[in-house]
């Protein structure tokens, strides 16, 4: 009996300490509760297109499934280390031609209890989107690793909309040419692509950059012509090893250099 109140004090007073952890993992998303119920619904099942080429990799630590990107392996900042370099997540095991169907299966937010299922050495504070595609002959789980960084519905949803489509874009890509056509499929990049050409391929680019660079003038013994500027576009990926340069509207160069990405 004499220890009842100090005990009942010292609880009290350790009961803020004790609760913080708990209502501090309560969860990972900064996405409002009705708007995650309210996409769950709306893409939950839900039969798509894939916007452009994807590459199929490992999920990190996770083997029993797959990650699927747009972007490449160089491009892919997901995780990092102790020093903060970029976790690579593996090799390229397959790729997926833009036009593919895909089900959505589940649009799962980084919840505490979530992340805490989720397995370790894996991004597990990021929304996963997990697919299947209708006809393989094996599903090993397939997973599409959205950005941290949303806080409203239509964050998500621009989000997605970078990855799937609910129009076949792949009759899009019967208006350009073979060659190109064949690149897009093997995400790689032709000299001449347009901008939408290459997105297809390399998936959206994390910044652009516009310039201007005088042309030579055809009439170069005039001395009264008129200087002329092209318009210069620098698109850079995530990571800052991929990059794409166009000249009025057409690729001229990137990083890796384009002979690199040809076969």
């Amino acid at each position: 009996m004499t220890c009842a109140r100090p005990l009942a004090l010292l609880l009290a007073l350790c009961a803020p300490l004790l609760a913080a952890p708990l209502s501090g993992c309560a969860t990972a998303s900064t996405v409002p509760d009705a708007d995650r119920h309210s996409l769950a619904r709306a893409w939950d099942g839900k039969l798509v297109y894939l916007r452009s080429s994807v590459n199929v990799l490992p999920l990190f630590a996770d083997g029993s499934r797959r990650l699927v990107s747009p972007l490449h392996p160089d491009s892919i900042l997901l995780l990092a280390d102790g020093r903060g370099a970029p976790v690579p997540p593996g090799p390229v095991e397959s790729v997926v031609p833009m036009g593919s169907r895909v089900r959505i299966q589940k649009l799962e937010f980084p919840t505490g209890l979530v992340v805490t299922r989720r397995p370790p050495g894996t991004p597990r504070e990021h929304p996963w989107v997990y697919l299947s595609f209708p006809g393989a002959a094996k599903d090993l789980g397939y997973v599409a690793v959205l950005r941290t960084a949303m806080t409203t519905r239509e964050d998500v949803l621009a989000a997605l909309g970078d990855l799937f489509s609910d129009e076949d874009p792949s009759l899009w890509l019967k208006s350009v040419s073979p060659e190109a056509r064949r690149a897009i499929e093997e995400k790689r990049l032709l000299s001449g692509m347009d901008g939408e050409q290459v997105m297809a391929s390399w998936g959206r680019p994390e910044r652009t950059r516009q310039d201007s660079e005088a042309a030579a003038d055809a009439d170069a013994d005039n001395p009264l012509r008129v200087a002329r500027y092209i318009r210069v576009e620098t698109w850079t990926w995530p990571v800052g090893l991929r990059t794409a340069t166009f000249r009025d509207g057409r690729l001229t160069a990137s990083t890796p250099p384009l002979e690199q990405d040809a076969r």
